[in-house]
C-alpha cells in the first residue's frame, strides 16, 4: 500500500458519451469546470454517436474554458461499444494516480470533488457521493436499509443508497455511477466480457478493490446530480436491450458465486388496508418471522408482541413509489382465481407456498 497522503493530489477526471453532445454533456462539463478542487486534466471519451466537435461553436466555448481553468484536455474515439472499454483505456490514458469517472448526464455541485479528496488516506481504493435525481423529491435514506452489502445487491427492496440524503461517512462493498479512484488499487481492471450496456460494471470493479484489501468509501455531502436522460449512452436503442442486460446479469450472478457471495432479501410486508386484513396476516406472520423484516401498515399496534421494523404506508410509497400493487392481497387473490381464506393466500404470497 502507499505510505501517508495530504495535501493536494493530481486527478483525471474523464467522460464517455455516446449521443449526449448537445443535451447534457456540456452541463457535465461546465460542472467540472466550476470545481472548487479542479482536476489536472479531462479526457473526453467520444463513443459512437457523436458528431465530430471540431469547428463546434459549443465546444469551442467549453474546451476553451477548461484552458482558461487550468485544466489540460484531450478528446478520444472510441470503438461505439460502450464504456466500459473507455473506463479501461481512461486506466491506461490518464497521466495522474486518482481518476474521477463521470458519466455524460452526471452534473457536480461545485465542491464534489473537494468533498471527495478529503477522504484519501493510504488504504482507501474508491471515494464516491451522492447521485441525486433532481426531477422528482429526494428521499432520506430509509432506516431499514443496508449500506450497500454486495449480499443484499439483488434485493428488489434494497435500493441503492446513493440515491438517498443521509449523513456520516459509510463503508460500503461497492460503489454506483460516478466516483474517484486509485490506480494502484485498479490493477484488475474493468470486465471486458460485459455487453456495451455495462450492467453492475461498478460492482464488477469496486467490489473486487475491497476484497483486495482497499476500503470503499461514501461521503454523503459530496453531491452529484444525475439528469438521467432518455436518449443517449447505454439507454441508445442498439444498446438497450434485454439481452444486453440479462447477459451482463448472468456474468455477475457467476462472479458472486465464484467470491463466495449468499445472496439475501430483507422481507418486506405492506399491509394497506383493514383491521381484519391486519389480523389475517398476523395469524401466518411466525411462519415467515425475522428480526429483521419490515412491516409497512396501517394499524401498527396489532405487531406490537413481534420485534419487527414498523413503518408508515407513507413511507413505503416514498420509497417504492404510489402504485404498491405487487402487496395488494385482494388483487393477487383475484389474479390467482383465489378460492382459500385471505390467511392461506397471504402464506402464498410471503411464505412462497399454498
Amino acid at each position: 500500500m502507499p505510505g501517508n497522503e495530504s495535501g493536494k493530489v493530481d486527478i483525471t477526471t474523464y467522460i464517455s458519451t455516446s449521443g449526449r453532445t448537445h443535451t447534457t454533456l456540456p452541463l457535465a462539463i461546465t460542472s467540472i469546470c466550476m470545481q472548487t478542487y479542479k482536476p489536472k486534466e479531462f479526457i473526453l471519451y467520444l463513443d459512437g454517436n457523436n458528431p465530430d466537435l471540431k469547428g463546434d461553436p459549443l465546444y469551442d466555448y467549453l474546451f476553451g474554458l477548461l484552458t482558461e481553468k487550468g485544466i489540460l484536455w484531450k478528446v478520444g474515439y472510441g470503438e461505439g461499444k460502450g464504456q466500459v472499454l473507455n473506463h479501461q483505456r481512461a486506466l491506461r490514458e490518464a497521466e495522474n494516480e486518482w481518476l474521477h469517472r463521470m458519466d455524460d448526464d452526471n452534473i457536480l455541485e461545485p465542491d464534489t470533488l473537494e468533498k471527495l479528496v478529503r477522504n484519501i488516506k493510504p488504504k482507501v481504493g474508491a471515494v464516491a457521493g451522492l447521485v441525486l435525481h433532481p426531477n422528482r423529491p429526494v428521499q432520506q435514506l430509509p432506516s431499514w436499509f443496508s449500506h450497500n452489502k454486495i449480499e443484499y445487491c439483488e434485493d428488489p427492496h434494497q435500493l441503492n443508497i446513493q440515491w438517498f440524503k443521509q449523513t456520516g461517512i459509510k463503508y460500503p462493498d461497492h460503489l454506483y455511477s460516478t466516483f474517484i479512484y486509485r490506480k494502484e488499487a485498479s490493477k484488475h481492471g474493468y470486465r471486458m466480457d460485459l455487453s456495451p450496456v455495462g450492467h453492475r460494471e461498478e460492482s464488477f470493479f469496486t467490489h473486487e478493490m475491497k476484497r483486495n484489501g482497499w476500503e470503499l468509501i461514501l461521503d454523503p455531502e459530496a453531491i452529484t446530480w444525475h439528469f438521467r436522460y432518455n436518449t443517449g449512452g447505454i439507454r441508445s436503442a442498439s444498446h438497450h436491450t434485454k439481452e444486453n442486460f440479462d447477459h451482463d446479469a448472468m456474468l455477475f450472478l457467476k462472479q458472486l458465486n465464484s467470491w463466495g457471495v449468499r445472496l439475501k432479501n430483507k422481507l418486506v410486508v405492506v399491509l394497506d388496508n383493514g383491521l381484519g386484513d391486519h389480523l389475517a396476516f398476523r395469524r401466518m406472520l411466525p411462519e415467515i418471522y425475522e428480526e429483521d423484516m419490515v412491516i409497512a401498515c396501517c394499524y401498527p399496534e396489532v405487531f406490537k408482541n413481534f420485534k419487527v421494523k414498523i413503518i408508515s404506508i407513507h413511507e413505503a410509497k416514498q420509497v417504492y413509489g404510489e402504485n404498491l400493487d405487487r402487496w395488494h392481497i385482494y388483487k393477487a387473490m383475484w389474479d390467482w382465481n383465489w378460492k382459500g381464506s385471505i390467511v392461506d393466500a397471504y402464506r402464498r404470497m410471503y411464505a412462497n407456498c399454498n
